[in-house]
């Protein structure tokens, strides 16, 4: 038996789907999410779909398009529980690309090697990108310690955030750029 916020989380997932797809144009951009196990030409199984908030292109399944998970991580379930607005979730994607930016510059750590291994990492004299480390740190700076570990906790671990108050404000801090 199912709980009444059980019952009221999938009607709100139902509305959201039902809002999206009003929403998502037929070409959109987006990257399909799919598993592997997807359903013929682009369709979701039925067990994904359960698990997401899907929206179908305009004019259903053509030219090879398939079918978006808008909730396939924790900022896409927060945005489509309405619990996140559409800047902050903006905000939240221009941070996670950042900070993908910002572990390629950091030099490849492979963690503990045997003094008899063979794979020894090559040498990199570099400093990587300057302008990508610069516009992290003024990130981190700009949220302060708690905000940028709730940011990171929802936008880069993928895990419920702990302050959403607190995740509201840093994204909005982030978005506006103050």
């Amino acid at each position: 038996m199912t709980s009444r916020a059980e019952k009221r989380r999938k009607k709100s997932r139902a509305k959201a789907v039902k809002d999206a797809q009003a929403r998502v144009p037929a070409d959109n951009g987006l990257a399909p999410v799919l598993t592997q196990h997807s359903g013929s030409q682009g369709h979701p199984t039925a067990e994904r779909r359960a698990r997401g908030v899907w929206a179908d292109p305009k004019g259903g399944q053509k030219d090879g398009q398939a079918s978006v998970d808008l909730a396939s991580d924790m900022v896409g379930r927060l945005h489509c529980d309405g619990l996140i607005s559409d800047d902050q979730k903006q905000a939240a994607r221009a941070f996670q690309n950042l900070r993908a930016a910002y572990i390629e510059e950091l030099p490849g750590i492979e963690g503990y090697r045997s003094c008899l291994s063979d794979a020894t990492p090559g040498f990199d004299d570099g400093d990587g990108n300057p302008r990508i480390i610069a516009a992290y740190r003024a990130v981190e700076r700009l949220l302060g310690q708690a905000g940028l570990r709730e940011v990171l906790w929802v936008c880069d671990r993928d895990l419920r955030p702990t302050k959403l108050p607190l995740l509201r404000v840093m994204l909005s801090r982030l978005h506006d750029g103050r």
